[in-house]
C-alpha cells in the first residue's frame, strides 16, 4: 500500500487523532495553530 501525503491541514489533524488518540492532541493542535499562523499572516500583508 502506498502511503499518502496530507495535503490539507485538517486531514492531517484526523489522522494524528485517529492514530495517537489524545496523545495526538499536542501535535493536532500544533497544525491548526501553525494554519491559524498562515492565514493570519495572509490576511496581514493584504489588509
Amino acid at each position: 500500500m502506498a502511503l499518502r501525503v496530507e495535503t490539507n491541514p485538517l486531514e492531517a489533524v484526523y489522522v494524528v487523532l485517529l492514530l495517537h488518540g489524545l496523545d495526538g492532541a499536542g501535535d493536532a493542535l500544533r497544525i491548526l495553530v501553525d494554519e491559524a499562523s498562515k492565514i493570519e499572516r495572509s490576511v496581514e500583508r493584504t489588509g
